[in-house]
C-alpha cells in the first residue's frame, strides 16, 4: 500500500463521521421533544422552566443547527459541490419518520 492510497483511504474514512453528526444532532433533538412529553405526565413534580422552556428552546435551537447541517451538507461532507447525499439522506430520514407516524412500526 503506498502512501497515496494510504492518503486516499484517510480521507474517505472522515466521511462516515462527518455524516454522522446529521444523525448525532436529529437524535438530539428527538430527545429534546421526548423531554416535553415526558414531563407532561408529571406536571405537579418540576417547575416550568424544566418541563418546558428549557427543552423547547433546546429544541428549536438544534432544529434550526439540523437546518444548517443540511444546507451546508455537502461542506460537512468535504465534497466540491453538490453531492447526491446532500439529499439522499434527508429523503431517507423524512421517509422514516412518516413510517414511524403512520404506526407501521408499533
Amino acid at each position: 500500500m503506498g502512501v497515496e492510497s494510504a492518503a486516499i483511504y484517510s480521507e474517505e474514512a472522515k466521511d462516515p463521521k462527518r455524516s454522522a453528526a446529521l444523525g448525532l444532532v436529529l437524535l438530539l433533538v428527538l430527545n429534546s421533544l421526548a423531554v416535553i412529553g415526558c414531563f407532561c405526565k408529571h406536571t405537579g413534580e418540576y417547575g416550568v422552566w424544566t418541563r418546558l422552556v428549557a427543552p423547547a428552546v433546546s429544541a428549536v435551537s438544534l432544529g434550526l443547527i439540523v437546518i444548517l447541517i443540511l444546507t451546508n451538507f455537502n461542506v460537512l461532507i468535504g465534497s466540491e459541490g453538490a453531492s447526491p447525499l446532500s439529499w439522499i439522506l434527508p429523503v431517507i430520514a423524512l421517509l422514516r419518520a412518516c413510517w414511524a407516524r403512520s404506526g407501521v412500526c408499533g
